[in-house]
């Protein structure tokens, strides 16, 4: 974890040296204690994305792992885009997902374009993998609907199967918002968190959620408080509940740190950043 955040910070010390402009910044680490009747199992996430410009290019990195009882799940993607002067962007990327223990580990990689109209953007992408029988296509499009709020929908054909991802973030000086949807065969997904910002950098958060897995529900629900101690550096800590029709609750106990500064600029987001951005908005499980 420590190594994460050192690869990090020179990340973002390198763009700046090279002349380049961070546009978005992004480190956490999140600890949570999931107790299920007495049943204790300890949750640990962490990760981070940084977006920085040079020029009339664009590149962006995320990463995220989560590790339950040392078995880990690892998201990554990394891309570049190159904006003409006419409003039309192309670009490149790779997202992998990697499962600890498991053979069949996931790679996708797309080439996609988008038009900027200013407060709105529309895109297509067309991605392939060693593991895939069909090219993966994607339509997605943005809206600002102010400087700092921002709508998204991607509509993604994976083998046979269709994904809807919508997603809302929003932030202002005395609160937040962020949404999601997902939405696929066996697979319904919305969820919203929000926080309210006191002057004193101190803050009330909280998150709810529901899901539809092959007919068996889910609901999530927490609530805690938020510190910035330094600009844009913060912790936190919180309570929730995972609550599955018919099994037993599991109560969630939550502590992490996070650094982020700045907001994304490019409209596209990979398989990975649709995936590490729902978690962000179920019960806390990480700060994408």
């Amino acid at each position: 974890m420590r190594s994460f955040f050192i690869t990090a910070a020179t990340l973002a010390m390198a763009g700046t040296t090279a002349a380049a402009e961070v546009n978005y910044a992004n480190a956490f680490a999140k600890y949570h204690d999931l107790d299920a009747g007495g049943a204790s199992t300890d949750l640990t996430v962490y990760g981070g994305a940084i977006e920085f410009g040079t020029g009339a290019w664009t590149f962006s990195g995320e990463i995220g792992v989560f590790d339950l009882e040392g078995n880990d799940l690892t998201t990554f993607s990394v891309g570049g885009e190159y904006a003409f002067s006419n409003g039309f962007s192309l670009g490149l990327d790779h997202a992998r997902i990697d499962i600890d223990g498991f053979s069949a580990d996931f790679d996708l990689t797309s080439i996609y374009g988008y038009y900027d109209f200013g407060d709105y953007a529309l895109g297509l992408s067309v991605g392939d993998g060693d593991d895939l029988d069909d090219p993966v296509v994607s339509i997605f499009g943005t809206w600002d609907v102010t400087p700092t709020g921002r709508l998204g929908l991607d509509i993604m054909e994976i083998e046979d199967e269709t994904l809807v991802a919508g997603y809302a973030d929003y932030q202002a000086d005395a609160y937040e918002i962020g949404a999601t949807l997902l939405s696929t065969d066996g697979l319904d997904v919305f969820a919203v968190s929000g926080a309210y910002n006191f002057n004193n950098g101190l803050s009330i958060i909280g998150s709810l959620g529901t899901a539809d897995l092959i007919g068996n529900d889910l609901t999530s629900v927490s609530i805690g408080g938020a510190y910035e101690f330094a600009p844009g550096v913060s912790a936190e800590l919180s309570v929730g509940r995972l609550s599955a029709g018919g099994g037993a609750d599991i109560d969630v106990v939550t502590f992490g740190l996070q650094y982020e500064t700045g907001r994304k600029t490019t409209s596209r987001r990979s398989l990975t950043n649709i995936i590490n951005h729902a978690t962000g908005n179920i019960v806390g499980l990480s700060s994408f």
